[in-house]
């Protein structure tokens, strides 16, 4: 009896997480449009961009020389907002992880570069008010080769949230910081306890 509840436990947990894909991201990696090398264009749709003084955000391939790796279709943004709304919604009680490569270009003249992202309501707020956010600042020496780092920030949504359109937003905190690869995975941790719960129960009868 223990094996058979076992099996259904084990399937039923299969699909809870094949449930529970990656959400997709419009333009994630910003290769939506072509760029020949040493090439830049403003549009990034279906990210939107204030313009508070000045370019607010802009892709490149090769613009730069000294562009870490992956230079093709990185973004580059000065110290205003780039924000998607997302087709998928809230449902309560989730985790929501959105991630994205923070990258440092290589260049002698900057060596601090701030970042920050985070996740909204696109439903009942904008995209300056987080209902979670995450910051930093990835710094290196004068001569280093640029870096990566993959950063996340994440969010329970609560009954306020459920039904509402989800959305993601970044800004470089100073001028040129480099971000890629953007990705929002929802990850059911209830039914990830109740497997762990079903599990235990069943090493106690078994014991």
């Amino acid at each position: 009896m223990a094996n058979k509840f076992l099996l259904a436990m084990g399937i039923c947990l299969a699909v809870a997480v094949t449930g529970y894909a990656e959400i997709t991201v419009g333009n994630a990696q910003f290769e939506d449009v072509y760029l020949a090398p040493g090439g830049y264009t403003y549009t990034i749709t279906p990210w939107q961009t204030s313009n508070a003084s000045g370019p607010p955000a802009w892709i490149s391939n090769g613009y730069y020389s000294g562009e870490p790796a992956p230079v093709d279709s990185a973004i580059y943004t000065t110290t205003d907002h780039v924000w998607q709304d997302l087709s998928d919604t809230f449902v309560e009680g989730e985790t929501y992880v959105f991630k994205m490569g923070v990258g440092a270009p290589d260049w002698t003249n900057y060596d601090s570069f701030g970042w920050e992202i985070y996740i909204y309501d696109a439903t009942a707020g904008d995209h300056l008010t987080p209902l979670s956010t995450a910051s930093g600042t990835l710094t290196r020496a004068n001569g280093e080769t640029g870096t990566w780092t993959m950063q996340q920030v994440s969010y329970v949504s609560t009954a306020a949230e459920a039904g509402n359109a989800i959305g993601i937003g970044f800004r470089g905190i100073d001028y040129y910081t480099m971000f890629d690869d953007a990705s929002v995975i929802p990850e059911p941790a209830t039914m990830a306890l109740l497997g762990l719960g079903a599990l235990g129960l069943i090493r106690r009868k078994r014991s």
